[in-house]
């Protein structure tokens, strides 16, 4: 049985990845600028960081498959770099 701590930390990072997931969704469906696909693009790496982070607190019972559920977010902090450079541009 998880301990609470476990459940609230899963249910938060689910809440994450549904929240950057609709925002994309509206910021996709509103405009289609040039600046709506970067934004969609950082808040897309914010949601798939939020899935990995509820597939780690989820699954941690399996060690054997947690290390596959870490390079998730990590493929996804890889990303995140070179997108927040033209926001300062």
């Amino acid at each position: 049985m998880p301990s609470t701590q476990i459940l609230v930390s899963a249910i938060l990072a689910f809440l994450v990845f549904l929240t950057n997931g609709g925002l994309v969704f509206l910021v996709l469906s509103r405009g289609r600028q040039q600046h709506h696909y970067l934004f969609a693009a950082v808040l897309a790496t914010f949601a798939i960081t939020g899935l990995g982070m509820f597939l780690i607190w989820i699954r941690n019972s399996h060690p054997d498959e947690l290390i596959i559920y870490t390079y998730v977010p990590q493929v996804a902090f890889f990303f995140k770099r070179p997108l927040y450079v033209p926001l300062y541009l």
